[in-house]
């Protein structure tokens, strides 16, 4: 499948969600497992906490737990790394057969190792984008507060910045499908990082819009469970944090469909999920 149509997310969707009804048990708690076991809802977590509207009491508390979810990032990474390979090829089958195996997503594959290290080195490249913003906002507030003339440093780094970052967007569109080159692909680091940047050439466009759309999705599909969770307490906190998770889940998947139909060829005989239409 070419990846325009590959990567359009209303069909991606679509499947995603036979593919999640047919293997609830294995795709919907894989998708749980991926969803909790990713740090960077950890530091999302962490970021929410300014270090000035806080008391010097919460500042000591805070100083406790940073290196708690160091701990729990050396710990779950590798975890979620095994399930990021794990999962597209669960997914795989039920696409394929209709069959779902629980034991496919603790399946390493003998790429185990591969992930964790495209992971870091696509983490890496990561924060080598992130630099120019420190400069182009730090420089400017800094020169702006020395000869004080605050207001224009920073009137100078909203700008600089602005200008960076469809440079800094370019760029990080073209990290994405890394997991997917490993898991899907078999692709070792290196090799896993240039296909990611050789597949997105010339597909960015196609990639903010997927991932425009599935942000849409999940912002409201979240506001409207928040919605149902709110007129219906009485579900209890366990059901309600697993409901929680669902866009999250149907949202993985579907990016997981895509790559993996853009890129393996369908079987002679077809896949169950288009048969079962």
């Amino acid at each position: 499948m070419d990846f325009r149509q590959a990567f359009d997310p209303f069909r991606a969707l679509g499947v995603s969600y036979r593919l999640l009804r047919r293997a609830p048990l294995t795709l919907l708690l894989g998708g749980f497992l991926l969803a909790v076991t990713d740090l960077a809802n950890s530091a999302e977590f962490q970021g929410r906490f300014g270090w000035d509207q806080i008391g010097f009491g919460d500042r000591i508390r805070l100083t406790w737990i940073s290196p708690v979810f160091c701990g729990l990032w050396i710990l779950l990474f590798p975890i979620h790394s095994l399930l990021l390979v794990g999962y597209p090829g669960a997914l795989q089958r039920v696409m394929v057969t209709g069959e779902q195996r629980f034991k496919d997503l603790f399946q390493d594959r003998g790429l185990w190792l591969s992930m964790v290290l495209a992971r870091l080195m696509k983490l890496a490249l990561v924060l080598l984008t992130l630099l120019p913003f420190y400069v182009l906002i730090g420089v400017p507030v800094f020169v702006a507060g020395r000869m004080d003339i605050g207001w224009l440093g920073v009137t100078a780094a909203v700008l600089f910045s602005l200008a960076y970052l469809p440079v800094w967007g370019y760029v990080m569109l073209g990290f994405l499908l890394v997991e997917g080159a490993v898991a899907i692909e078999g692709k070792r680091p290196i090799e896993a990082v240039q296909r990611s940047w050789q597949v997105a050439e010339g597909n960015r466009l196609r990639l903010l819009l997927y991932l425009l759309v599935m942000i849409g999705l999940e912002i409201v599909s979240s506001l409207i469970l928040a919605l149902v969770l709110l007129l219906t307490c009485c579900l209890g906190l366990p059901l309600v944090v697993i409901l929680s998770f669902l866009p999250a889940i149907w949202i993985e998947a579907a990016w997981f469909e895509s790559y993996l139909r853009f890129a393996l060829p369908a079987p002679p005989e077809g896949n169950w999920v288009d048969r079962a239409v």
